[in-house]
């Protein structure tokens, strides 16, 4: 069965990238500009014959809308995303559709301008009015996810709807993902299926990286690792960064594919200078242990920084780990200890449970068993076996909370079945407690942890 939530994560909206900055990323645009101007990079010659084409057979708002589109994508000419919303910004005011969806975009996103979700609605709205598709499928994001304006699952579907008719492939994606969830419709996991494939085999790659992740996981389709590479490896082709990360990853750990840790710290990198925050950590990590390559603790060091600094987690953690252990850059426990909080306060149950440790004991810093507690609790929440165990012992002990052997017991059943080593034997000396009718904590060894 597919879980809603996970689902409508991995398969991110193609309006935005999973760049953890919150940037607004319009990844949807391979129909922007002529299909051949993707395929290789244009010539002396022929940017000159594109050229005199834009001159001669355009009128004013085409050739405005053309070259604001390749200053925009660096074909021909510098990128320029200035130079880009200038061209759109005449060419819209001459009433070219695609270049109010292009500015509406531009400002949605917040390129080369402030970020104004209202402004860009007009634009969209007055796009979609000449029958734009890509127009409708930005007002269909907006209205599903709430910029701009209050969310409207059923306007969102509505206007999917509407550039679906007119073959917009975002647009046929996003009803497909809607179909997953039951958004706004009964869930029909089929039906999406059937329209994933579609999209898939007509070359769309935020498709073709979802048709993989249902293939690694075997959600609705048989398991599949080799097709999942398959798929990952038709769109990380394109430039998509999920793919290219979740195909790093498969040469990293051997899923689907012997075991290529060249190959998969090319692709991390690839991944990682396309501002993917897990890649960068990833590409880091491999460098700072010469995974895949010679080892350059310097360098990883800057590449886990640039990750954390999107507030990614586990390179908030990693970062910590570094500056605690002065690999890549020097010694400095006071930085250790901020990016420990900044990790476990964004939910990384690693750091939570290193922070929280540090909290009971006063190591370092101030000794705060409540907000130890409540980490330990987050942690443990969250799977973490050794948060679990020092729960239960917290629990047995008393140490700063009521004695409750119950909840005791909870906690160690929960660190077991997660492969605690001390889990078991914590255990049988609650069983010894309980069976002899006493229940003084004092006496019970759960071994040399935290709490005495």
């Amino acid at each position: 069965m597919f879980s809603r939530i996970l689902f409508i994560f991995i398969c991110a909206l193609p309006l935005l990238s999973a760049n953890a900055s919150g940037d607004f990323s319009d990844v949807d645009n391979e129909n922007d500009v002529h299909p051949e101007l993707h395929a290789k990079k244009m010539s002396a010659q022929e940017c000159a014959a594109l050229s005199d084409t834009q001159q001669t057979k355009l009128n004013e708002a085409d050739r405005l809308y053309e070259q604001g589109l390749m200053y925009l994508h660096g074909i021909c000419l510098k990128q320029d995303q200035s130079s880009a919303f200038d061209r759109f910004s005449k060419a819209a005011t001459l009433g070219h559709p695609g270049a109010m969806s292009q500015l509406g975009a531009m400002i949605l996103q917040g390129k080369n301008v402030k970020r104004d979700p209202a402004i860009a609605r007009q634009w969209f709205e007055k796009a979609a009015a000449q029958n734009d598709a890509k127009a409708m499928f930005h007002l269909g994001i907006m209205a599903k996810n709430g910029f701009g304006m209050p969310i409207d699952i059923d306007q969102g579907r509505q206007w999917f709807e509407k550039a679906a008719r007119l073959n917009d492939k975002g647009a046929r994606y996003q009803l497909a993902l809607m179909h997953f969830s039951g958004s706004g419709e009964k869930e029909n996991n089929s039906a999406a299926i059937k329209q994933i494939e579609k999209l898939a085999s007509e070359g769309y790659p935020p498709a073709q990286y979802t048709l993989g992740y249902l293939n690694l996981k075997g959600d609705g389709i048989p398991q599949n690792p080799g097709e999942a590479r398959f798929w990952f490896e038709k769109a990380a082709a394109k430039n998509d960064v999920r793919a290219t990360a979740a195909l790093a990853f498969l040469y990293l750990k051997g899923i689907g594919a012997p075991i290529d840790e060249k190959k998969a710290a090319v692709l991390f990198e690839k991944a990682a200078n396309m501002g993917d925050a897990y890649s960068q950590d990833q590409f880091g990590m491999m460098l700072g242990q010469g995974t895949g390559m010679k080892a350059e603790p310097e360098k990883a060091f800057l590449w886990i920084e640039k990750a954390a600094q999107q507030q990614y987690s586990t390179a908030e953690y990693h970062m910590a780990m570094m500056y605690l252990t002065g690999s890549g850059t020097e010694k400095n426990p006071e930085k250790a200890v901020k990016w420990l909080e900044k990790a476990a306060s964004h939910g990384n149950v690693d750091a939570q449970n290193f922070y929280a440790s540090l909290l009971y004991l006063g190591y370092g810093i101030k000794q705060d068993i409540p907000r130890a507690i409540g980490y330990f609790t987050e942690a443990a929440e969250g799977g973490h076996a050794e948060s679990q165990f020092l729960l239960g012992t917290i629990y047995v002990k008393g140490n700063g909370v009521l004695t409750n052997l119950k909840t005791a017991r909870s906690w160690f059943e929960k660190a077991e079945k997660n492969g605690h080593p001390d889990a078991k034997a914590a255990l049988e000396k609650l069983d010894e407690m309980e069976g002899k009718g006493r229940a003084t904590p004092e006496k019970t060894d759960t071994g040399n942890h935290y709490p005495s």
